[in-house]
């Protein structure tokens, strides 16, 4: 279950203006709001082109990943700059401040915390090295997915270039110069 205030924020950013005041109807707008295809088109406007390539590796990957995973592909494709120096840390992260306040998300945890701000992506799964805690947050559970109700109305992501394969060597033995019948070793050597 997400922190009472991280779901706070989720539907400030959503655009609830009277926020309810209990959790259980909290969770109710969120899953009424979530599956919405103008908040998700608004959300697609405001995040970043990081965020952006993030949520569009995760579709690539089919929707659901390991975060330890998820932060491996992102640090692959180069889209993350280094993590700033720690004060406050978590079973994965470690920030300054709260990433989910980052003005150009580019670390991974402002990513990861943008996304899920944007109700974009969801999370599961408590951190095996989250000791006494019980409710995740924006620095996300050991799983990121893209929630059905979201994906449905998600752009699909752009094509990956692909290269056409180089042919570096012929290996000896092979080619259309060489007889249609096998030649022994003896032959071979004459």
């Amino acid at each position: 279950m997400f922190r009472a205030a991280d779901l706070n924020t989720v539907l400030r950013t959503a655009g609830v203006g009277e926020i309810p005041k209990f959790k259980d109807q909290k969770v109710a707008l969120w899953a009424k709001l979530m599956a919405d295809p103008a908040r998700i088109r608004t959300a697609l406007t405001q995040i970043n082109g990081r965020c952006r390539q993030a949520l569009e590796i995760l579709q690539r990957a089919g929707g659901e990943l390991r975060t330890t995973r998820y932060r491996t592909l992102l640090e692959r494709a180069g889209i993350l700059k280094e993590t700033k120096s720690t004060r406050r840390s978590s079973a994965f992260l470690t920030y300054d401040q709260h990433p989910e306040n980052a003005r150009d998300p580019a670390t991974f945890e402002e990513v990861l915390a943008a996304l899920l701000k944007y109700g974009l992506i969801w999370t599961h799964t408590l951190p095996a090295s989250a000791i006494g805690a019980t409710k995740l947050g924006f620095e996300g559970g050991r799983f990121v997915y893209i929630p059905a109700e979201v994906a449905r109305h998600l752009p699909p992501p752009p094509e990956l270039p692909r290269a056409e394969p180089q042919i570096s060597h012929v290996l000896a033995g092979f080619g259309p110069h060489l007889p249609a019948r096998p030649v022994s070793d003896v032959e071979r050597r004459a």
